[in-house]
This record gives structure tokens, C-alpha cells and sequence, in this order.
């Protein structure tokens, strides 16, 4: 008897695990990977990029922009990658740091400026590497 009890409460632990585990990573944004997100941070600050990976602790987002407004000028998409530190332009964002995300809309002002910047970055690059 004590040995089924055993067999029987490690059946149920490890279904409970499962469930779990199942429980845990579903239910998850539906992340469109063929266009950017917008991740809003919970100290104001908005990265947009495409999400690579929701898995774990961190949040993997790539081909990453942040809008920028100095003294007197409009709003300026800047790349992450052109920071003067040199980051690849990639960054990893700690979950408990996000406040909310979202698939950006294909037809707002937005989208259409990463493409126009991505298409003029693209075409410089590859006028740098014919010379």
C-alpha cells in the first residue's frame, strides 16, 4: 500500500509539473514574425524591433530602433546599433522590465520609417562594399 501511494503521488507531481510548465508558456503574445514590435518598458522607454524569442527570463529583440527628441527638432528614429558604445543590434530585456507589447500596424508612420531607414542603410552598405 505505501509503495502505490508513492508510485501514485510521483505520477501526480510530475503531471502537476507538466501542466505546469504547459500552463506557464501558452497563452503568450501573438507575436507576428514577418513585421517590428513596439516593447514598452516600465520606465517609459519604447524599443521597436523584431521579437526573436519570449523564452525564459528575457525578451530577445533584433533590428532594434528607440525614437529620440533633442532641443527644438522632431522626433528621429535612431538605430540601436549606432549608439557610440557600438552594441550589436540586438538586445536582451529582462520580462519583469516590460510593461506591454504589440505588432506594430504595417500602415502607420512608424513601419513605413524602419523600412525607408532599413532600405537606405541596405543601399549605402553595399555602395560601401562595391568601392
Amino acid at each position: 500500500m505505501n509503495r502505490s501511494f508513492l508510485s501514485v503521488l510521483v505520477v501526480l507531481v510530475i503531471l502537476g509539473a507538466i501542466v505546469c510548465g504547459i500552463v506557464r508558456y501558452s497563452g503568450g503574445p501573438d507575436i507576428d514574425k514577418s513585421s517590428y514590435q513596439a516593447v514598452m518598458m516600465t520606465n517609459g522607454i519604447a524599443y521597436y524591433g523584431k521579437i526573436d524569442s519570449t523564452y525564459g527570463k528575457y525578451i530577445t529583440l533584433s533590428d532594434v530602433f528607440y525614437l529620440q527628441q533633442s532641443a527644438g527638432n522632431p522626433l528621429a528614429l535612431i538605430r540601436f546599433a549606432n549608439e557610440t558604445q557600438g552594441p550589436q543590434n540586438m538586445i536582451y530585456i529582462n520580462k519583469s522590465q516590460v510593461s506591454f507589447l504589440y505588432n506594430l500596424d504595417t500602415t502607420k508612420e512608424l513601419y513605413k520609417k524602419i523600412q525607408e531607414l532599413s532600405a537606405q542603410e541596405a543601399k549605402t552598405k553595399s555602395a560601401t562594399q562595391a568601392k
